[in-house]
């Protein structure tokens, strides 16, 4: 993960979003990977979220 990350300007996530059974979207997977690309990012890049996620969420993925 860190080697890609490091040798990308533009990072993608694309990881599955089943719906649980309430109909709810699962992110457990995108928030995985949002966690391993914080841990691993050192300077400026663009995250380009391809997944089926809720309208929002991607404010929860903003470092600060």
């Amino acid at each position: 993960m860190a080697e890609g990350v490091q040798a990308s300007r533009v990072v993608f996530i694309a990881v599955g979003t089943p719906a649980g059974e309430d109909g709810k979207i699962d992110l457990t997977a995108v928030l995985g990977a949002v966690g391993e690309i914080a841990r691993v990012l050192k300077e400026y890049k663009i995250i380009v979220n391809k997944s089926t996620v809720p309208v929002g969420t991607g404010d929860a993925f903003t470092r600060k």
